[in-house]
């Protein structure tokens, strides 16, 4: 005869196995949710990293085009379109001390610069007076330059940045190639000088490859992530795992073809994810202005870590409710029948996602110790939710808070305010012509010139006060601001946002209007928070009406 289980043992059974399957049950949900969020959060954290450090060596790289542009400009000037005055020997003579002045002025305030130059066209009577700087110390000095005449045109290494440049007539960047005359490996950019649609010569800048590669060298993400530089044709300019030269092997067959298709500053819009060494890395590429390929390096370990610590976490959480739980239900007795009915019911509720359910207070110690428990897992388990609600704050495709984040941060200002004499102010901004944008060019531009006004929003009133209320519209919340104060700041916004439209011109084809009002809390007259939000919204419409009105007149 099969013997029956003591009811102490069915309580034990009942209790862990019932407890466990909802603590996993719970678990297995928050875990697979972190990690959906997580994998987002770290796609925009990695695309976010990439863009804002693109736009630092892009910066250097313009800089180096602006000082060639420069003395381009003025060997233009100095020709007065003529370019048979350079057949005069005073006249050629002058105009190579004035190029002299201009491009040793230039070279000094060009950082990384090794060598500028002025070459004429190598068919001229003249052409073996090329007009060249070199890098000689702290100091720019005349040297002799090599004669172009003396190579043939196939000749890459000696000539090839002369006749790639005569081949595209227009301004060229020269990818990284070693040069005898300065003994380095540089980077050129190039500039032709036509006069009347005839070819006089070209005006050129070389840079040193290593102050390049020093300021990749300093960009990191995350912990002990990088960022890399390559060459159009895939060679290894700077990489921490790589010599300068390489062929880089880190690259999918989709992304190659992806790159090969890309214009100049252009994102590929995928992200790699590669294994190297048995372990896993996510991998995102951009081309610069000069053809150069920059990427950004994250281990995927460090991107899923707050997975890792939620699953230690709900390990040991797990186990310490389970022997705790064991231990209290041990000295149960048939009287606790009514008690355990209860504590089950809530461990129900806990298993289906209730941390609202409510645990009874019990007189019996037992009872109490084991309410406790209950209320320790609970709170466990909800501090672990709320961690996860955190990342739910925010608007994926801006950065910026949403609209639930505002909800939150709202709530209770208005009497917190009132208790302490401070004040709040509330900044409605709102995008005019979304939808033609979006109509008329389509979602893409109108999704980048949500990105642009975020954007702006953010570098002048932080993240952390900025959010996006709706599909075209922003507030912003702060503490204790002035009318003045909050003017020059809306001043300071638009003036941000003309500048991201000029750096992204490419982007739009029509500019962004944003209409932006605002209003103050005033303790006297203020009871909720909805009266200094409609001020806000009601001084944004005026602003929009106003926009609209100075948009028609300037059409009539």
């Amino acid at each position: 005869m099969k013997r029956k289980k003591s009811f102490k043992k069915r309580i034990i059974i009942s209790f862990v196995v019932s407890i466990l399957v909802a603590i996993i049950a719970l678990d297995a949900v928050s875990i697979y949710q972190l990690y959906n969020v997580t994998i987002l959060d770290g796609r925009a954290v990695v695309s976010n990293i990439g863009e804002s450090n693109v736009e630092k060596v892009n910066a250097v790289l313009g800089d180096v085009a602006h000082s060639a542009e420069v003395i381009y400009k003025d060997a233009i000037y100095s020709l007065q379109e003529n370019p048979a005055a350079l057949e005069d020997d005073a006249y050629r003579e002058e105009f190579g001390k004035r190029m002299y002045a201009i491009m040793h002025d230039v070279a000094e305030s060009t950082e990384g610069t090794v060598a500028v130059y002025l070459v004429y066209d190598q068919y001229a009577s003249y052409s073996d007076e090329a007009l060249y700087l070199k890098k000689d110390g702290n100091n720019f000095k005349q040297s002799e330059m090599i004669k172009v005449s003396d190579y043939d045109s196939s000749d890459q290494k000696h000539v090839g940045w002369y006749y790639e440049t005569i081949a595209s007539g227009k301004p060229t960047w020269i990818q990284p190639y070693y040069d005898e005359m300065v003994s380095s490996m540089i980077y050129t950019y190039t500039i032709p000088i036509y006069i009347n649609h005839s070819f006089v010569g070209l005006v050129g800048m070389d840079v040193d490859i290593n102050y390049l590669r020093d300021i990749i060298s300093k960009i990191s993400a995350y912990n002990s992530g990088y960022g890399f530089l390559l060459s159009s044709d895939y060679d290894v300019i700077y990489h921490p795992d790589y010599e300068m030269g390489e062929k880089f092997a880190d690259l999918s067959k989709t992304t190659r073809e992806q790159i090969t298709s890309l214009q100049p500053n252009q994102y590929v819009m995928n992200t790699d994810i590669v294994t190297v060494n048995g372990e896993k890395k996510w991998i995102t590429y951009r081309t610069l202005i000069n053809g150069m390929i920059f990427g950004i390096t994250v281990y995927e370990k460090e991107i899923i870590l707050p997975v890792g610590v939620l699953l230690q976490r709900t390990i040991m959480i797990t186990a310490v409710v389970l022997l705790f739980t064991v231990a209290m239900v041990v000295q149960l007795t048939l009287k606790l029948v009514r008690p355990l009915n209860e504590l089950a019911f809530v461990a129900e509720k806990l298993g289906k996602g209730d941390m609202e359910v409510e645990i009874e207070d019990y007189e019996t110690e037992e009872f109490i110790k084991l309410a406790d428990a209950f209320k320790t897992m609970r709170n466990r388990i909800k501090e672990s939710l709320d961690y996860m609600s955190g990342l739910a704050y925010s608007d994926l495709m801006t950065g910026v808070n949403n609209k639930g984040a505002f909800e939150r941060d709202s709530l209770g200002i208005t009497d917190n305010c009132q208790k302490s004499g401070e004040s709040f102010a509330v900044i409605v901004a709102d995008i005019n012509n979304l939808k033609d944008i979006n109509d008329i060019y389509g979602h893409t531009e109108g999704d980048e010139a949500i990105k642009g006004v975020a954007y702006s929003l953010m570098s002048i009133f932080g993240k952390r006060n900025t959010y996006r209320v709706g599909g075209d519209e922003f507030c912003v919340l702060l503490r204790e601001s002035s009318s003045v104060r909050i003017e020059q700041d809306i001043a300071s916004f638009r003036h941000a946002l003309s500048v991201y439209q000029e750096e992204h011109k490419e982007l739009f084809h029509r500019p962004i209007v944003v209409a932006v009002g605002y209003g103050i809390f005033k303790n006297e007259a203020d009871r909720d928070f909805k009266s200094v939000y409609e001020r806000a919204d009601s001084s944004m419409y005026e602003n929009k009406k106003r926009l609209k009105e100075a948009a028609n007149n300037s059409n009539n």
